[in-house]
């Protein structure tokens, strides 16, 4: 049986002290002011029975002597054993004052019940030593003669061994009231002190994700901008190779190129706008697209992939597929491709087959494209179909080791086909191939817009005027095509490679308008902006800019016009967006006969 021993068992209960100090230094202060209402009462009581003495001698004292610990030893075990012996003085000093009138036996219940506050049995346990020992002291003082009240009966011993039996089952009650309290006390700060804790780590998660939030903007941006740059210098100059005498063959590679390069610049665009397709931000156009030449480019593409793996690939064609129709040939180009290329992927052998079909929509104008790509691969569970669509899912966990892949080509086209106003759906059992089947809407356009040979030929265009252009442009690859691209357009062009050599340019000679790069050694293009607003704030001049960036996650374009460009072209440029962009902005009016 262990050994109970009060010393060790008061020095036990220290430890819970600290989790319930809070609570004990305010009910600290409370009992203080329950002390001033006991002295008041003794004070009170005083006059009627000529007790001043006592009053002042016994409640007074124990007032201060309450209140100087409060101050000191707030929340000290010193602090509450005095509280609760201090109730059981006022206790006691009301029974005799009163000569037994007022019951205060009573009102020792009724503080014990206060001292419940604290959460320590030990504050019980000192107010029923302490009033045991005054019943015990002052009862036989009353005994003996001694002018002290404590019972109205002269059977004293009998009368302290009643009033001990009856008060003890009930400070014993209480004792436990007062462990099950500090329990429960300890379990509610443990439960404060949990929730703090996790809305602390919530706010540092928000941080941290703010955090990296921001650097997954940067980190992309930086990307984008990398891969365009050289992209901007590949693109174009197949661009203006296209534009040179060579065989009917070296033109039809020379497509396949800017199929292949306007293939892998759209999934970029997407891969980077990610975080705009899951917000639903994603703007889809509809312009006019040559649905049949569109589908025929998209699969070609993929020829040498699928001879490489002896597969037959294959375009279906329904006969009512119209010619013509107004779509986002960007996304339709990158859903086909995904699917195409996600079906060669996973077959070893057999065939791939497109086949596409249409039907009428609700409304007479609208059309609803539907394609179908079949392969005769490695399948997948009919169970797994639409966890294939989430992003970085496999089929399984060895698909990765094999095939490789992010399994974040389906997602994103899922989203886009959804964007487009269809659907997506996966059909396929292990072994047997796979279905994937979308739908998008698109709309009819007439087929007379797309014939040119029908309608006379047209005046030859006006000559339009000569610009003198400077392009602050610091890749090499990119200067050129650029060059290239505007003398294209019957313009001459000066060349610098940072902001410095930019503003340099500007004070030497005039020139009708400038094309800034941003990023740019020793000075980048924002800084050589803003010092040219900053010049023309003086002088009333206005000089057109145009920024030609491979900056062009969104919200780029909106930026750069804040800070003063007039005009705003991404990377890679083309010849057409160039020329519509500088005709845009009023510099090329034609040239009046003379």
């Amino acid at each position: 049986m262990p050994e109970l021993n009060p010393v060790k068992l008061f020095a036990a209960e220290s430890a819970y002290n600290q989790a319930l100090f809070d609570y004990r230094v305010r009910a600290d202060r409370i009992m203080v002011w329950m002390n001033l209402f006991l002295t008041l009462v003794c004070l009170a009581i005083a006059p009627y029975r000529g007790s001043w003495d006592v009053a002042v001698l016994i409640g007074l004292p124990t007032l201060a002597l309450s209140y100087w610990l409060q101050k000191k030893y707030a929340g000290q075990l010193v602090t509450r054993i005095t509280m609760a012996c201090a109730f059981m003085a006022y206790t006691s000093l009301i029974i005799h004052q009163s000569g037994g009138d007022i019951e205060a036996h009573f009102a020792a219940f009724g503080l014990i019940g206060v001292l419940l506050y604290y959460r320590d049995w030990r504050t019980i346990f000192s107010a029923t030593v302490f009033i045991y020992l005054q019943h015990l002291v002052a009862g036989y003082a009353q005994y003996t003669g001694f002018p002290v009240y404590v019972f109205d009966t002269p059977a004293f011993w009998s009368t302290f061994v009643l009033h001990v039996a009856y008060f003890l089952p009930f400070v014993g009650m209480m004792g436990y009231l007062s462990i099950w309290l500090r329990r429960e006390g300890i379990e509610q700060q443990r439960t404060i002190a949990q929730v703090r804790s996790n809305e602390i780590d919530l706010m540092h998660a928000r941080d941290r994700a703010e955090v990296a939030n921001r650097l997954k903007s940067e980190i992309l941006a930086n990307i984008s901008h990398e891969i365009r740059t050289p992209m901007n210098g590949m693109l174009g100059l197949i661009q203006l190779l296209r534009e040179t005498s060579m065989s009917d063959m070296q033109r039809e590679y020379l497509q396949l190129a800017q199929s292949s390069g306007d293939q892998l610049l759209s999934i970029i665009n997407n891969i980077l706008d990610l975080s705009k397709i899951e917000s639903g931000a994603m703007d889809i156009e509809s312009t006019p697209v040559r649905l049949t030449q569109l589908l025929e480019y998209t699969v070609r593409l993929f020829e040498p992939l699928a001879h490489k793996k002896n597969l037959l690939l294959q375009l279906k064609l329904d006969a009512n597929t119209p010619e013509h129709v107004m779509t986002d040939p960007v996304r339709l180009r990158q859903i086909l491709s995904n699917l195409i290329d996600n079906a060669i992927k996973f077959t070893g052998e057999g065939r791939v087959e497109v086949e596409v079909w249409s039907e009428l929509a609700s409304q007479s104008e609208q059309l609803r494209l539907h394609v179908c790509v079949r392969d005769t691969g490695i399948g997948f569970d009919a169970s797994q179909a639409d966890a294939l669509f989430s992003p970085f899912v496999q089929a399984d966990s060895s698909i990765t080791r094999h095939f490789g892949g992010t399994g974040l080509g389906l997602a994103i086209t899922r989203r886009l086909v959804q964007n487009m106003g269809g659907y997506i759906r996966a059909d396929s059992s292990p072994g047997q191939g796979a279905v994937f089947t979308f739908s998008v809407v698109c709309s009819m356009v007439p087929d007379a817009r797309y014939e040119p040979n029908t309608k006379p030929p047209s005046a030859p265009p006006a000559a339009v005027r000569q610009l003198n252009i400077l392009l602050a442009e610091d890749n090499l690859v990119n200067q050129m095509v650029a060059k290239m691209m505007l003398e294209k357009l019957g313009h001459c062009v000066s060349l610098v490679a940072d902001g410095q050599q930019c503003l340099q340019a500007l004070s030497k000679d005039s020139f009708d308008m400038l094309l800034l790069d941003v990023m740019m050694p020793k000075m980048d293009g924002i800084a050589a902006l803003a010092e040219i607003r900053r010049s023309e704030a003086d002088s009333g001049q206005h000089l057109p800019v145009m920024m030609v960036t491979a900056h062009a996650m969104l919200g780029d374009e909106e930026r750069f016009r804040s800070l003063g460009a007039d005009g705003y072209l991404s990377k890679p440029i083309n010849l057409a967006s160039l020329e519509k962009e500088i005709a845009r902005l009023g510099l090329t009016e034609p040239v009046k006969a003379q």
